[in-house]
């Protein structure tokens, strides 16, 4: 059975002359990273990686973490790629080694072995327990939307179905010049798009993702690039700063839209300032590889977007109903299982998983029209007593909040708590929330809603 690292191996052979750029302008090819990896790895000669933690601390797309990433995997190690704060090391609750790059500060002291690299410093742990991670190449980390955020285990195996079967529903190929927009610690733009870049011998960008929004349109005019990933938020961030493609459109063929809902408005919009041929709405989530399903839509079809569409399942993975859960406009919702080959192993704080190996059960719950999917969010999601679903709250701002980049809401001591996100560049008149909400919440209920306004200074992602 071939390994993830097999993979990449063939891939930076065959495809040496493709590159990689980052955004401190360094660039370099397929086959110089390959022979960087191949030179570090001579300075570990003694180390043992096999099945061992290593925690990459993120700081920033950089070639430079490409190649620690590389390394790890090529000699059997596992890889956890998260920001290194507190809260985060909080819910890691081993490792064997901790790599820091430029301006990294560990939140606690541990006693270590310091190898240092010219990519950043290998820390490992002297007090290190061995507790190997068997079956398990990389742990993939969740998006925190659920409030808690974990840690997923997968196979390289897994891993690696679930890049050839994204790969197969992108039509990605070497042909094609990817930006990465998004931080590589999001399980979304690490396997859907630069393991299925790399492994496809496409070039790509690693841009800066809180600058992206001044720097996007330069990327794509001058490496012509075919596609790029994002998020809603981040695709309202581009709105936001009212960034447009003019002539740069001329060589994307698509662009890929994942990580959560996003209304008819928004995208309609987006497609006036971002005109290609194609867009990918993606639905997937960390436990099942990450990518699910795909929904299609040409530019030619825009009008006819439809927001709560999970889209055509990726090869050999297949969705059905599991329990009922209640009903939204005469249409009976129930909880989705997802099954596929690329079910995780379990999560790094908990035990293996000890569920059927080729089934996720989601906390998502959806409806099913004309034999077609369709979200409706989480349990979670809805707030009984205002009869309302968190992304028709979602539909209601951002449909009349033109700067406002995302919407939180939780319920707090029976009372709705909408926390309003907008662009601190843009200036933001008086509002009457309560006339944005009359209209589908009963003017009784309306007490009962605490509605807070916070400019952000950098941009969001998710």
């Amino acid at each position: 059975m071939s390994s993830l690292w097999n993979e990449i191996h063939t891939s930076l052979l065959t495809h040496s002359g493709s590159w990689i750029l980052d955004f401190n302008n360094r660039k370099m090819t397929y086959l110089e990273i390959l022979l960087e990896v191949e030179s570090l790895e001579k300075n570990f000669s003694e180390t043992d990686f096999e099945n061992k933690l290593f925690v990459i601390d993120y700081q920033g797309n950089t070639i430079n973490l490409i190649i620690l990433y590389l390394l790890i995997l090529k000699k059997g190690g596992c890889v956890l790629l998260i920001e290194c704060t507190k809260e985060n090391l909080e819910g890691v609750p081993f490792f064997y080694s901790i790599i820091t790059q430029d301006n990294s500060c560990i939140p606690f002291d541990f006693d270590y072995e310091l190898h240092k690299t010219p990519y950043g410093d290998i820390l490992i742990r002297n007090d290190h327990r061995d507790r190997p991670l068997k079956n398990t190449s990389v742990v993939l980390s969740s998006s925190g939307t659920t409030k808690v955020r974990k840690y997923i285990m997968h196979s390289s195996n897994s891993i690696l179905q679930n890049i050839r079967s994204n790969v197969s529903s992108l039509e990605i190929s070497s042909s094609h010049t990817s930006i990465v927009c998004l931080p590589l610690y999001y399980s979304y733009a690490l396997v859907a798009q630069f393991f299925s870049h790399l492994l496809s011998g496409g070039n790509l960008i690693l841009s800066s993702y809180k600058f992206i929004a001044l720097n996007l349109v330069s990327y794509i005019e001058k490496y012509n690039a075919t596609n790029f990933f994002i998020t809603p938020t981040l695709l309202r961030t581009l709105l936001a700063y009212n960034v447009k493609l003019g002539d740069a459109c001329r060589t994307l063929e698509f662009i890929s839209i994942g990580g959560g809902y996003i209304g008819k408005t928004c995208f309609l919009k987006f497609t006036g300032q971002f005109p290609v041929p194609s867009y990918y709405k993606t639905y997937g989530t960390s436990e099942a590889g990450p990518r699910v399903a795909t929904y299609k839509i040409r530019y030619s079809d825009k009008e006819d977007f439809e927001p709560n569409y999970l889209g055509v399942p990726l090869e050999n993975i297949s969705l059905e109903k599991d329990v009922f859960f209640a009903t939204y406009h005469q249409k009976d919702i129930y909880s989705l299982t997802i099954n596929t080959p690329s079910v995780f192993n379990g999560y790094l704080n908990g035990s293996e998983y000890m569920g059927d190996p080729n089934k996720v059960l989601t906390s998502d719950l959806v409806y099913i029209e004309n034999e077609k999917f369709y979200i409706i969010g989480r349990n979670s999601d809805y707030f009984s007593p205002f009869k309302i679903w968190d992304f028709e709250i979602q539909d209601l701002f951002f449909n009349n909040i033109p700067s406002l980049l995302k919407v939180n809401t939780a319920m707090k001591n029976d009372r709705l708590s909408i926390n309003l996100w907008v662009n601190s560049k843009r200036t933001f008149s008086n509002t009457d929330f309560s006339s944005i909400l009359s209209g589908r919440i009963d003017s009784g209920m309306l007490d009962h809603i605490e509605v807070m306004l916070q400019n952000e200074s950098h941009q969001f992602t998710k």
